[in-house]
């Protein structure tokens, strides 16, 4: 049996060397679809199948106060007495806490940034896996907590450190204070920070401190993961945690009214909406697969009704039908593997192209690679799809009547009906599918545009942003923090081709949250129509940071020198915390606080401009902007409005830093311009692959529509000749040839749009500006198609049209 199968193939394979020109086209129009369709689920397999490097993943889950009743921007993290009270549920094994800290890493080299994340007793026995080498915390055993040990990441340890395994108790300086390394983490341990920038795991891991002023209810810095109980699911333990949460609201409604709890997958919260991205795209590749495959099960039917007479011949010296089927399924069998084999290879580079090519907050983008499984994959379409294209022509001929068309000569004239209904079935069916894609590419593109006119507010064009942090031990008092950034804003301010610099602690379209409730003076709890303190975002800036980001003063005046510490607090606010709280006036004089009882008064001074901070596609949302003179911080984002090129200033701004303090890295220092970009770098991938594969399918549908009307003019040689000798114009002619492929263009457009509604809803939660159904988007796309179409079956019925009807007379 196995001689035979080859024997066959090999006949199939000699067969194909014949027509080089067809087998050439068909393998590469298999090998692109397989190629997208394995590129797309690499990132899949990487990003959502593969299980996360934890023990159990599927009982973790992060747990989150959910502040979306009062009006706030939904999920924040918990505060340090929330998470003691949530520690005692019954519903979760164990609860841990990450609060992300950057550090300065000096000693052995240049000074370096590193992200950090202090975290609480037992993180590492939450999730369940050991380090590399050495040890973590020994409270994870009971015992207490060493304040100045530090737990190292496998990047950091292999890149600053040289993987060398001698790295346990050796001290290491961390924002100027000592630390112990005793232990490493191995290379799969990669836990995010939560809602920063980007979104990757910690460079290492410290013990964690709560400073005096944000221990209590009030600063919701912590994040927080934990581990269920035995049968226990996520919705229970938030009906569990819920109840902490109203007895909470009862014993402290300035906190707590209002607000509840989220209970989230660690899968799902790291995974994001990144989910339904990858699962459209995945769709839409696999409708190109579709589209080939019928298109070459088009073509291959064609061909094997041409060799009816051969077929016929070989039934008449005895080959059975089941014999028949296979040698036609050989040849699609050949055309799968070859196709296959250049999926794969185009799979593997069409997989490095979108690693590059993507957002660099993709989770788990580092996890994505051509492995095993996805090479599986790859051949497993490859079969499927070989199967698919042979199996229609195979089936056809097996059914066929071979003694009829022996009898016939091999003519074309007297073939089935239902063969020629079984060709139009498949080019409708890739008119349909090409219709689709091109509707949703539409559509994609269209809320892309809209995206990127969006005004965020501020104009990020000439500006320089760069990351500070100071540290705690040679900046502990907020007189020096304030001294320090007013003298760096100053002297960067008189750079030579510098026009405006500023500070603020969160930059739009960054992420990250600095949320919080507020309490208005003279306002019930929440303000008009609400339930609850409101949150509003908190933001501390520094005189100037509005006129470098060239945001409007709308109302009063921006921060000044008087703003100082044993002054009048004072605040500014945005256009959309006036409009809420205050209706109908600018706010002037109005005061706030945050919802705390000893908290103290803050008096509006300024409005300024609404600024998008969560996405482009996202509503202003209240904020409240603090004098860093009156509020002073040991970190901030600068950022620097240039008069030229924002990079012809980055080599003095790092040496203005360096004259203040030699041991302070620099951090991130990039174009505003190309962070903004980067926060729409998700939709504009997929609005790329979805343009692509709706021209892919496009092209393939063109052919198949250019393939059925020339092979029908090839069966209708006679009576496309008889007509002609008989006084039928070439207009008259053409028309008729033409309306027959319009004809099963608008069947297979009506069906189109009917599956484009249906998968509408699918599609609107990655719109912005545009309805799923737009019927600009819907209508434009079938007008398109089908004057493509119209083009496809003009060229073979204009060459009809204008033959010699002798010619085809005499050939009949």
């Amino acid at each position: 049996m196995k001689s035979e199968t080859a024997r066959e193939l090999g006949l199939a394979w000699r067969r194909l060397r014949r027509t080089p020109g067809f087998s050439a086209t068909a393998a590469l129009t298999l090998g692109l679809a397989i190629g997208a369709n394995t590129a797309i689920f690499s990132l899949v397999e990487g990003v959502l199948l593969r299980s996360l490097p934890f023990e159990d993943p599927g009982r973790l889950v992060t747990v989150w106060e959910d502040h979306s009743r009062g009006g706030g921007s939904g999920r924040v993290g918990l505060a340090s007495a929330t998470f003691q009270d949530f520690g005692s549920a019954a519903s979760l094994l164990g609860l841990a806490a990450q609060w992300p800290t950057p550090f300065n890493l000096t000693g052995d080299g240049e000074a370096q940034s590193v992200s950090g994340a202090r975290v609480t007793p037992g993180f590492f026995g939450v999730f369940g896996v050991p380090p590399k080498i050495g040890r973590t915390f020994l409270s994870d055993t009971g015992n207490e907590i060493a304040e100045s040990e530090v737990v190292l990441g496998h990047v950091l340890w292999r890149d600053r450190f040289g993987a060398d395994p001698r790295i346990i108790g050796r001290k290491i300086m961390l924002s100027d204070r000592p630390y112990t390394v005793i232990g490493v983490m191995p290379a799969d341990f990669r836990l995010p920070l939560f809602f920063q920038e980007p979104q990757n795991s910690a460079d290492l891991w410290v013990p964690l401190e709560i400073p005096a002023p944000l221990r209590g209810y009030g600063a919701r810095v912590l994040q927080v993961v934990g581990r269920l109980a035995p049968g226990v699911s996520p919705e229970s333990a938030r009906s569990e945690l819920a109840g902490i949460g109203r007895r909470l609201a009862e014993e402290i409604p300035d906190e707590w009214s209002g607000v509840g709890v989220a209970v989230v997958p660690l899968e799902e919260q790291i995974v994001g909406d990144v989910r339904r991205v990858l699962v459209l795209l995945q769709a839409g590749a696999a409708m190109v697969l579709l589209i080939a495959c019928a298109n070459l099960a088009n073509l291959l039917l064609a061909r094997a009704l041409e060799r009816a007479h051969e077929m016929s011949v070989r039934a008449a010296f005895g080959a059975g039908r089941v014999r028949l089927a296979r040698l036609l399924l050989g040849e699609s069998l050949v055309l799968a593997l070859l196709g296959g084999a250049l999926g794969l290879l185009l799979g593997a580079w069409g997989t490095r192209l979108l690693v590059a090519a993507a957002p660099p907050d993709t989770p788990r983008l580092q996890d994505v690679h051509l492995d095993p499984a996805v090479c599986a994959f790859a051949f497993g379409l490859a079969l499927l799809a070989g199967a698919g294209i042979g199996l229609v022509p195979a089936l056809r001929m097996s059914r066929a009547d071979l003694q009829s068309v022996l009898r016939e000569g091999g003519r074309g004239g007297s073939k089935s009906v239902r063969q020629g209904r079984l060709r139009d079935f498949l080019v409708v069916t890739q008119i349909a599918l090409t219709l689709l894609l091109l509707v949703g590419a539409g559509l994609l593109s269209r809320s892309f545009l809209r995206l990127r006119g969006v005004n965020p507010g501020f104009d990020a064009e000439h500006v320089l942003t760069l990351k500070i942090a100071l540290p705690p031990s040679r900046y502990p008092e907020p007189a020096q923090q304030t001294r320090f950034f007013e003298d760096l804003v100053r002297r960067l301010g008189d750079l030579p081709g510098v026009a405006e610099a500023g500070a603020i602690t969160r930059l739009p379209l960054d992420t990250g949250w600095g949320s919080g409730p507020i309490e208005i003076e003279g306002m019930a709890s929440g303000g008009p129509g609400q339930g609850g303190p409101p949150m509003v975002g908190f933001r501390r800036t520094t005189a100037g940071y509005f006129r470098a980001m060239e945001i409007p003063v709308l109302a009063g005046r921006d921060f000044g020198p008087g703003d100082r510490e044993g002054y009048k607090l004072v605040v500014i606010v945005n256009e959309a915390l006036a409009r809420r709280f205050w209706p109908g006036r600018d706010g002037i004089g109005g005061r706030l606080r945050p919802a705390s009882a000893d908290a103290p008064w803050l008096e509006v001074v300024g409005v300024v401009g609404n600024v998008v901070y969560d996405s482009l596609a996202s509503a202003a949302t209240p904020e409240v902007f603090l004098p860093h003179t009156q509020m002073p911080t040991d970190w901030f984002q600068l950022v620097v409005r240039t008069k030229g090129d924002p990079l012809s200033v980055a080599g003095a701004v790092r040496e203005t830093v360096r004259e203040l303090d030699r041991g302070l890295p620099v951090v991130d220092a990039r174009p505003l311009a190309e962070h903004v970009s980067e926060t729409i770098a998700r939709p504009r991938l997929s609005t790329l692959l979805a343009g692509a594969f709706a021209a892919v399918a496009l092209s393939l549908a063109a052919v198949g529509v250019f393939g059925l009307t020339a092979y029908a003019v090839a069966q209708r040689t006679r009576e496309i000749g008889i007509r002609v000798a008989l006084g039928a114009r070439m207009e008259d002619v053409t028309g008729w040839i033409i309306g027959r492929s319009l004809r099963l263009a608008v069947v297979g457009l009506v069906v189109g749009l009917a599956l484009g509604l249906l998968a509408g809803p699918a599609l609107a939660g990655q719109l912005y500006g545009v309805s799923a159904g737009d019927p600009v988007t819907f209508a434009g796309g079938a007008l398109f198609l089908a004057a493509v179409c119209l083009a496809a079956s003009y060229l073979p019925a204009r060459r009809a049209a204008r033959g010699d009807p002798m010619m085809a007379l005499r050939r009949d």
